[in-house]
């Protein structure tokens, strides 16, 4: 009995080839069309297929010594995956050129083929230049947590947290995407305040995303923005108090970022479980939320000259003590290895992360204290109530 996913019935189980010889087929059945209705093709579609054939006559470059370097020879290995997986593209384009295809339709066809293959793309992608089949690569002990060690990105919580990583980056490129073509369209044009709007939108959400790693939900779940974690303001119960990320976003941005392209898996978790350690919590996640109100927490919401003067931000400002994105990543500018990443980030802590954390709740408990103060003994005990469900971050 044949199935609707598998015509050929259970036993039967698709090739690669028979891949190939499908693609084949179906270009035998076009060739008319092309060759009738096609006046003109990108470009790039013919770019593209000369540099399939360009690749797959490269000759290997793997080494046949027995005297090998593992970390160069690794990238040889990766290279002759590409060469091996253009090959079979070649065999699919230069099939359909025999039978009348376009160049640039063959070369496309043959790229719908790769898609298939276990190829270099995905090897390069999880090598890093042979850095996955090593593991860990931060070096230096003293950025090493206790319990980090080769292989902690297997652990069922690091996976998960990983492929939640993975998804919210994704999520934020196809709305990047999509911004780009409203500008090519023109629906939206550069300069104007709905692009600003927009791009701010973005760019500030994957500060955030990408600084967070949840491989502690029971005990650290996401919360900015979450329903859950909206609490009532004990000074003005009309509103729900701010949400102040401890360890700004756009400040812990650009270490993950670079740790995601000069490290292992390995590392990136190595680089938060650093941070913990030293009672800093990166991202989203409830840890690294402190609930404030408005007006002691920017400068925009204040109303009294203390509150103008003595709120987070404008208080980080006048210290010098709040970088901004750009900033950090000029101190990253020299960075090649993990552990120089760690080394950056390793001072970033100590100089500004740690000192912001403290003066951030200082204020905050400040002004609960000055505000309750005046309150009678049946308003203390709701405004203590309140307090008690509050964010305060801490690790």
């Amino acid at each position: 009995m044949e199935e609707e996913g598998n015509p050929l019935g259970l036993n039967y189980t698709p090739t690669i080839g028979d891949a190939v010889q499908g693609i084949q087929d179906y270009g035998k059945t076009v060739v008319s069309f092309w060759g009738g209705a096609v006046k003109a093709v990108p470009q790039a579609l013919t770019s593209y297929r000369e540099s399939i054939r360009e690749e797959a006559d490269k000759p290997s470059t793997f080494a046949t010594s027995t005297s090998i370097n593992p970390i160069k020879e690794l990238g040889s290995l990766s290279e002759d995956y590409a060469t091996s997986e253009a090959k079979t593209m070649e065999s699919v384009a230069s099939g359909l050129e025999s039978v009348g295809v376009p160049t640039p339709i063959a070369g496309a066809a043959a790229g719908i083929a790769g898609a298939f293959l276990p190829g270099p793309t995905d090897v390069n992608l999880a090598m890093k230049g042979g850095s996955a089949l090593l593991g860990l690569t931060i070096q230096n002990p003293k950025f090493l947590a206790p319990g980090v060690k080769q292989g902690i990105a297997q652990t069922p919580a690091n996976i998960k947290a990983r492929q939640i990583l993975d998804k919210s980056l994704a999520r934020l490129d196809k709305r990047r995407t999509e911004l780009d073509s409203m500008l090519e369209s023109g629906e939206v044009v550069r300069g104007s305040s709905k692009f600003a709007r927009l791009d701010k939108k973005i760019r500030e959400e994957r500060y955030g995303e990408m600084s967070s790693f949840y491989n502690n939900l029971d005990q650290d779940p996401p919360a900015f923005k979450k329903t859950s974690d909206k609490n009532i303001d004990p000074t003005n119960e009309a509103v729900v108090l701010e949400q102040h990320h401890l360890a700004a976003k756009a400040q812990t941005q650009p270490f993950v970022e670079l740790m995601l392209e000069v490290g292992d898996a390995d590392d990136l978790v190595a680089l938060h479980e650093y941070s913990r350690m030293l009672g800093v919590v990166m991202g989203n996640s409830r840890l690294n939320m402190l609930d404030a109100p408005g007006p002691i927490h920017r400068a925009a919401l204040a109303k009294t000259s203390k509150e103008k003067l003595g709120n987070i931000h404008s208080a980080f400002n006048a210290a010098g003590m709040e970088p901004n994105n750009k900033f950090v990543k000029n101190l990253l500018k020299d960075a090649k290895t993990s552990d120089d990443v760690m080394d950056v980030f390793s001072q970033y802590i100590q100089e500004y992360l740690i000192p912001q954390q403290k003066i951030g709740k200082k204020i905050v408990k400040q002004y609960f204290q000055d505000y309750r103060v005046n309150l009678t003994a049946s308003q203390k005990v709701r405004f203590d109530e309140l307090i008690s469900k509050a964010n305060k971050g801490g690790t």
